[in-house]
């Protein structure tokens, strides 16, 4: 982010665009976005007055900037829709996943790409973009559990991150509860 700029995810829904220590925007994804708004060419915004915080929103596991690109944040909720904004809150792009009933876990996000982890224990790769479905990696969060797993169990992915210079390596965590400890797997 420019210098000064710190965006901040929340437990309560919420993303913070701090600066130079002050909160100068709170960011939540409403409850009941349609893509259809978004498709229909109209001006999306997340920003919300502070009084009007919803208390029963997803919590916001990432807040990503893009590299690069360090006006634009991929916010992921844990929800089935993530959001491509910029600082100012606008909505430039939307992300779903398979169903309305899955949720996202953990993402990265390159120049050009969102990684997105679903718990349908699939990972999404979309054109940061464009908002299109690229490629669905299969069995990612069953590779992310111990090899001994017999029922092929899904884990829930807490973590993920691409290398910086060859951004198709991807690792994430897993907190498979058959272990005191979780797993890093790396593709």
């Amino acid at each position: 982010l420019g210098e000064g700029w710190i965006v901040t995810a929340s437990a309560d829904g919420t993303v913070r665009v701090w600066q130079k220590g002050l909160a100068i925007r709170i960011l939540q994804p409403p409850q009941d976005f349609k893509l259809s708004s978004l498709r229909s060419g109209k001006s999306i915004s997340l920003v919300v007055d502070p009084t009007r915080v919803m208390s029963e929103s997803p919590a916001i596991h990432s807040a990503i900037p893009i590299p690069g690109e360090e006006s634009r944040i991929l916010v992921v909720p844990r929800s089935s829709i993530a959001f491509l904004v910029d600082l100012e809150g606008n909505v430039l792009q939307v992300y779903e996943a398979e169903s309305p009933e899955s949720e996202f876990f953990a993402a990265t996000a390159t120049s050009s790409v969102a990684y997105l982890a679903s718990s349908t224990g699939n990972c999404l790769v979309f054109s940061l973009r464009k908002g299109k479905l690229l490629e669905t990696i299969r069995g990612f969060a069953v590779d992310s559990t111990t090899k001994t797993n017999r029922d092929h169990r899904i884990a829930e992915i807490s973590a993920m991150t691409h290398h910086p210079f060859k951004p198709s390596i991807l690792a994430a965590f897993s907190n498979d509860k058959t272990q005191k400890k979780g797993i890093l797997a790396v593709w």
